[in-house]
Formats: structure tokens, C-alpha cells, sequence
């Protein structure tokens, strides 16, 4: 692994009609999170590269000697930027300012998008600030480019708070649109365990998130450097859930890498492929270990993230 990219991947909003104190306090807040999630990046890597007894191994630190390239850092626009982005112009911009400006604030240069598949509109289930719209409403409907205007207007700008050069965009999926999964819903299958994405249903599910990282490349000005099309695929992700999550198997997490870097080519496309967002280290580890070597060669990135005293971060290795 020789770049590594860290970004704070919650960045939780209650209310964004903050005071001037609340103002104040966003980056000391921001300065906890940090410490806590370098902390976590120090523990996370030798469970990633190896499986070294810990008693026999001694760590010598010899800041003389560079093996990685720190890109950046920054954050998931999920979920917050579906209620920012959507606020008086004055609110956002100063929330971008905050986060994405490098004189003003922290100077994000790393965002990931979250590409929505957009609820069953007979459910209602979806927090608000999770209920991330879709591009597709139905099988037989035209992609609508004018959705999820909220969260497209925070990744512009981000883009525009950033150098050309260091600003990274990088796309996910929590679920695939609701008329592709087995539950007719995006919160997850009825059971657990089970694949929520119909079988017949893979190529369909490539080809959405392609057209969506090609619409943004051409029209957009954005083009995505990777795309991860699973998002905590072990997870327990249940109809009725107030969030989109989508459980795979090994198999078939496999099997929709495969799909997408078929799309991805057939469409011309730069984007690459990153996994496996695991929301765990041995999870992720697990994950990347039982890929077979074919599916490993289609990925650029490794993805995992920790969850710790309420902090959630996310680490990610790019091969």
C-alpha cells in the first residue's frame, strides 16, 4: 500500500441553525474526533497487513524512513449534506467554509458520495436526513438528474474550496434502488442474512451506478476517482430499517465487483473499484481475504472503519 486516505466518515448535524457558541465549538469537536481516530488508525494496520503474534513483534518508529503518502483527509457527505445542502445559502456556505476551506476551516480535500437508491415511495421508514433520493424512481422510469440536489450542491462545494490537484471525490452505495431488492425496499431483506439484491438484478444494479458516475463526469465536472458499490455488506440490514443498507454474501460481493468493473470498461470510464467497507477491521480483513485474486486485481482501494466511543472513522489503503 503506498497512499493512505483518512476521513472522518460521521459528521452528524443535529440542528444547523447553530449559535455563535456552537460555531465556536465545531472544531474543537472536530479535534477530539481526530485524536481519537488516529488512535484507531495506529491500532487498525497490523490487523490488515498481517497476522504477526503481538507479543513477539516490537514496533520501532523511524520518522527518517516515508512508506505511505498521506493524501488527505475528510468526510461522507452522508447524511448530513441531505439537510445542509438543502438550507439558506448562508447556513451552507458557512458549513462548507467549516469544513472544506483551508484558511477558514478544516480544509477537507477528500468527500464521498453517496449514490442514493431512493426508497419504495409505499414505505416510510427512512430517517429524514437518511432518506438520500434516488436517480431512478421505478423500471421504466428516465433518470431524473435533478434529484438529490441537496447532497450534489455540498460536493460542488466542496470541489470549488479545493485545489484542483488535491481534491478527491470518491462515490458509494448503501443499497441498491428499491425495485431492484428482494424486500421492495431499501432498508435491507426480511431476513437476515439474505441477499437484498435480486439475482437477476446485478447488471442492472452496475449499469445504475455507472450511468450515475458518468452523468457526473460529463455534466457534473466531477469524476469520481473510485466507486465502492457495497457498504458494510455484513452487516444486519433488516426491512424496516430508518436507514439504506444491503447485506451480501461473499459470493455475490464478488460477483457485483465483477459487474461493475464490467460496466465501468464498457462505459470508458477512469473510476476504479474500492472495498470492502466493512464496519470492522477483521470484518474487512475477513472480506479481502476470501476475494479471489481475479476480484482483488479490480480493486485500487481497501476501505474499513471503526466505530469507538461514538466516533466513527474510516481508514482506507490504496494498492
Amino acid at each position: 500500500m503506498n497512499h493512505i486516505a483518512y476521513k472522518i466518515s460521521k459528521f452528524k448535524i443535529q440542528d444547523w441553525r447553530m449559535n455563535d457558541m456552537g460555531k465556536q465549538s465545531i472544531k474543537r469537536r472536530f479535534t477530539v474526533m481526530v485524536t481519537v481516530s488516529v488512535l484507531i488508525f495506529s491500532l487498525c494496520a497490523p490487523f490488515l497487513q498481517g497476522t504477526a503474534n503481538a507479543s513477539s513483534y516490537t514496533a520501532i518508529v523511524n520518522p527518517d524512513k516515508q512508506y505511505q503518502t498521506w493524501e488527505g483527509w475528510g468526510t461522507s457527505l452522508a447524511w448530513f449534506a441531505n439537510r445542509v445542502g438543502g438550507a439558506s445559502d448562508a447556513t451552507r456556505n458557512w458549513y462548507a467554509d467549516q469544513l472544506f476551506d483551508v484558511n477558514q476551516g478544516l480544509g477537507f480535500n477528500i468527500v464521498r458520495y453517496n449514490i442514493g437508491g431512493g426508497e419504495n415511495p409505499q414505505h416510510h421508514f427512512l430517517e429524514l436526513r437518511a432518506a438520500v433520493p434516488g436517480f431512478k424512481a421505478n423500471p421504466t422510469a428516465d433518470y431524473d438528474w435533478s434529484s438529490d440536489a441537496n447532497q450534489r450542491w455540498m460536493l460542488q462545494a466542496a470541489k470549488t474550496r479545493n485545489q484542483p490537484q488535491e481534491f478527491i471525490a470518491e462515490a458509494f452505495a448503501n443499497s441498491p434502488p428499491w425495485w431492484m431488492t428482494n424486500s421492495g425496499s431499501v432498508t435491507g431483506a426480511v431476513l437476515p442474512g439474505v441477499d437484498n439484491l435480486k439475482g437477476n438484478m446485478f447488471d442492472q444494479f452496475a449499469d445504475y451506478l455507472t450511468t450515475v458516475i458518468q452523468h457526473f463526469k460529463d455534466n457534473e465536472g466531477i469524476t469520481f476517482r473510485t466507486v465502492s458499490p457495497i457498504n458494510e455488506p455484513d452487516g444486519l440490514w433488516l426491512f424496516g430499517n430508518r436507514q439504506e443498507g444491503a447485506f451480501f454474501s461473499q459470493y455475490s460481493r464478488g460477483t457485483i465487483i465483477q459487474k461493475v468493473q464490467d460496466a465501468l470498461m464498457q462505459k470508458g470510464l477512469p473510476t476504479t473499484q474500492s472495498s470492502a467497507d466493512s464496519n470492522a477491521v477483521w470484518l474487512a480483513r475477513d472480506t479481502i481475504n476470501a476475494y479471489t485474486d481475479i476480484t482483488k486485481s479490480m480493486l485500487s482501494q481497501y476501505n474499513v472503519r471503526e466505530f469507538i466511543l461514538g466516533v466513527y472513522s474510516l481508514v482506507e489503503w490504496v494498492k
